[in-house]
């Protein structure tokens, strides 16, 4: 008896523990960024999944294609991705789609499995990602993402201007955790005057990201015009124009059917409006239907021909 609840409990805590480990994970998850003259980002992710279950046709990554800030101000991210290969430098079977806000990129072939570890390396670039503000420039990118279901072991990333700027004015911070955390375990390491890394010192959670953020003087980066940035806003927040349309539409209404008519003499009528019966005229005036308004009716219909009148005595 005791032979068998050994057993039992040896059975159960194996299925706990292969429901704890995952099928597969991602060992480390490297990020190269180089900021262009242009305000452009060149982007290669270096990504090495271990397929230590079932065996798996690939990956997908999903890339979002849309920030915002606390005011509720919408930024759309122009991307090009420009291919993807594996340890030897062989290109991925690769098919692009749009989920929702995020781009996906499908990594793999339905006819072909893998299993142990693969590494898939992918480039693409990236427009509309700095911010431009009046007293310095800034990228602040989710290297990451937040939308894996796995672990990430480690995660490291390396963003590169495109001019050397004096020691001490490039101001690197990073991020770790579910979307939304301020939580710094992430070491940090200028590489000159123009690169920083920063490297995660504990594997990230499913769910959770990786955010650096990299500040620099003004004119390292050529901004665009304020004629192309106010058109790009306009483009990405139209839904703002709908609350002021409404607003004009019912002004343009209320102008003609909404006004009260123009003061001026009142000119009394006496006989009722032709189009209205004494009955309706009645209840207009006191707001209720009377004895005398039913009565003025009849006499209305038997002048009208309606009704014939006789006068009986009694």
């Amino acid at each position: 008896m005791k032979k068998g609840i050994s057993v039992l409990l040896a059975a159960l805590f194996l299925l706990w523990a292969a429901a704890e480990v995952p099928a597969w994970q991602i060992e480390s998850f490297d990020v190269d960024l180089a900021v262009q003259p242009d305000g452009a980002l060149l982007v290669e992710e270096t990504i090495l999944a271990d397929f230590q279950g079932e065996p798996r046709h690939g990956i997908y990554r999903d890339i979002p294609l849309q920030t915002g800030d606390p005011y509720g101000i919408r930024r759309s991210i122009f991307l090009k991705f420009l291919g993807a290969t594996d340890e030897g430098d062989k290109g991925w079977e690769s098919r692009l789609t749009q989920e929702g806000v995020y781009r996906r990129i499908r990594l793999g072939s339905e006819g072909v499995t893998h299993r142990g570890k693969k590494t898939f390396r992918i480039r693409y670039k990236a427009e509309r990602t700095l911010g431009f503000f009046p007293e310095h420039d800034e990228l602040y990118w989710n290297a990451t993402g937040n939308g894996w279901t796995i672990p990430i072991l480690q995660a490291r990333a390396t963003v590169r201007l495109p001019g050397n700027i004096h020691s001490g004015q490039l101001r690197p911070a990073a991020y770790v955790g579910v979307h939304g955390s301020r939580s710094g375990d992430v070491t940090i390491h200028l590489l000159g005057s123009d690169a920083v890394q920063y490297t995660t010192s504990r594997p990230l959670n499913p769910f959770e990201g990786f955010t650096v953020v990299a500040g620099w003087p003004k004119g390292v980066v050529n901004p665009p015009s304020p004629g192309k940035r106010g058109w790009w806003l306009f483009v990405d927040n139209v839904y703002l124009l709908f609350p002021l349309l409404t607003l004009a539409l019912m002004g343009t209404l209320w102008r003609r059917f909404g006004r009260d008519p123009k003061p001026g003499a009142i000119v009394v009528q006496y006989d009722p409006p032709d189009s209205l019966s004494p009955a309706e005229v009645g209840t207009l005036v006191d707001d209720r239907v009377d004895v005398k308004d039913i009565t003025a009716s009849i006499v209305d219909l038997a002048r009208r021909g309606y009704l014939g009148i006789e006068e009986k005595g009694l």
